[in-house]
């Protein structure tokens, strides 16, 4: 959980937009750019003021922006991004790079519990995998491999030539012309316009009608030549012929724990929960509603609540009352913490 940003060098962001990309994210903040062929790493831990003025002091350049909400590792300068791949640690490099990160890897952390998952793939995959040919990390082949093996999880790699290489581009939007890597970690559905609903033929379907009688019986069709209505007939309208049920459609089998991805879903719904302050929830509960319902509609509901729970007038345009988080908070945390079924019942749902 944290927010990685790409923009180019005429894109920046009001204070407003800076403030709120803060809120949810306070635990440290860092740039990385390329300048006259070197790579270039600030980071910093401060108030939102002084994140403010960090990104002011940056946002003349083409730049990747992190802001961090730890889930692993201490609140520190060192579990702050971007992290170095190669060349800031006294090495002799022709490739300098540097890696920023959002999501939370399935891999963790248990190595050393002090430092980031992050900083662990680096050592443990990144490193070893680019040793040999360090070019590789621009490379098509190299984004869709290490993008299957992290999941749901996004990356961005700069080198000292000022190139991106964003990992699971596809999992975050566009906004102002710069990349963010996910819309729940920041106020996304309050800065981002909604797309105008537009009929089949283009054009805002509550502008236009293909109806252009005056009430008469004639008007034109959807390709504007004139026609006349033909009146209903009188007398008692026939019924609809009645139709047989259609058969059950085929349930699929639900997705088990042997997916490799599973583990990565477990942990998300982990820290969602938290962050909405619900923390006495069991590890088999976790599980079971994820194997049960899907990651999928899990997220919905969690990320649903978490993006607007920023401040009070957020909540209130989704719910009627105030008190709607609250309702939610106790829905989703009731689902998880009702007594767990036996082995053999809940491998019956998994069926």
């Amino acid at each position: 959980m944290c927010l990685l940003i790409h923009k180019p060098a005429n894109v920046t962001f009001t204070d407003e937009e800076l403030r709120d990309f803060y809120t949810r994210n306070q635990d440290g903040y860092g740039v990385m750019y390329a300048e006259d062929g070197k790579l270039h790493s600030q980071k910093a831990l401060g108030s939102v003021d002084d994140w403010v003025a960090f990104f002011r002091s940056h946002e003349h350049r083409e730049l990747c922006v992190h802001l961090r909400m730890r889930t692993h590792g201490d609140i520190d300068l060192t579990n702050c991004h971007p992290y170095p791949v190669y060349g800031f640690e006294g090495e002799a490099v022709a490739m300098p790079m540097l890696l920023m990160h959002n999501g939370v890897l399935a891999t963790g952390n248990a190595k050393d519990p002090s430092k980031s998952d992050t900083w662990h793939y680096i050592r443990d995959w990144l490193r070893p995998l680019l040793n040999a040919a360090p070019e590789l990390v621009h490379t098509p082949q190299f984004s869709k491999v290490i993008g299957a093996h992290i999941g749901n999880n996004r990356f961005a790699l700069m080198t000292h030539d000022g190139r991106v290489q964003i990992v699971n581009k596809y999992q975050g939007v566009e906004y102002k012309g710069a990349w963010f890597s996910n819309t729940y970690a920041w106020s996304a559905s309050k800065f981002m316009p909604r797309p105008a609903q537009s009929s089949l033929w283009g054009g805002d379907w509550r502008s236009q009608s293909t109806w252009s009688g005056s009430g008469s019986g004639a008007g034109k069709d959807l390709w504007g030549k004139p026609f006349k209505a033909t009146p209903p007939a009188k007398g008692k309208a026939k019924p609809a012929p009645k139709l047989a049920p259609l058969p059950p459609a085929p349930q699929p089998k639900r997705v088990t724990r042997a997916n490799k991805h599973l583990e990565q879903d477990y942990l998300e719904v982990q820290y969602l929960l938290e962050d909405l302050g619900i923390t006495d929830v069991s590890r088999s509960n976790i599980e079971l509603t994820v194997d049960t319902a899907g990651p999928t509609r899990v997220y919905a509901l969690l990320e649903g609540v978490y993006s607007q729970a920023s401040s009070l007038s957020g909540i209130k345009r989704v719910f009627t009352t105030s008190s709607g988080l609250a309702w939610l908070k106790e829905q989703t945390l009731k689902s998880l913490t009702e007594p767990s079924p036996s082995k053999e019942s809940k491998d019956e749902q998994l069926q």
